[in-house]
């Protein structure tokens, strides 16, 4: 992988939390394609912002919400279920 594309990978790792905080399961087998590398530092940095910035505004739940469970899976298979915060947390 290019540094370039490394970069942009790590800029929106915390997009997971979408997966995670707003839907019940998630299929590794319906994973989107990656996104396109960013081609300037500021471009990466302004990316990253703005994940973490939306992620946080995802984070906004109640107790209840954040003990749900959450399921991981590959292919429809269950592979575990976990609190959506320990799920969180864990990713």
């Amino acid at each position: 992988m290019a540094l370039g594309s490394l970069a942009t990978h790590l800029a929106t790792i915390p997009l997971w939390a979408d997966a995670v905080l707003n839907a019940f399961s998630f299929d590794l087998d319906a994973m989107p394609p990656r996104p396109d590398a960013k081609a300037t530092s500021a471009e990466i940095l302004r990316t990253f912002d703005e994940t973490c910035s939306q992620v946080r505004a995802w984070m906004d739940r109640t107790d209840a919400e954040l003990v749900a469970p959450w399921t991981l899976k590959r292919g429809g298979q269950e592979m575990f279920t976990l609190p959506r915060a320990a799920a969180f947390r864990t990713f």
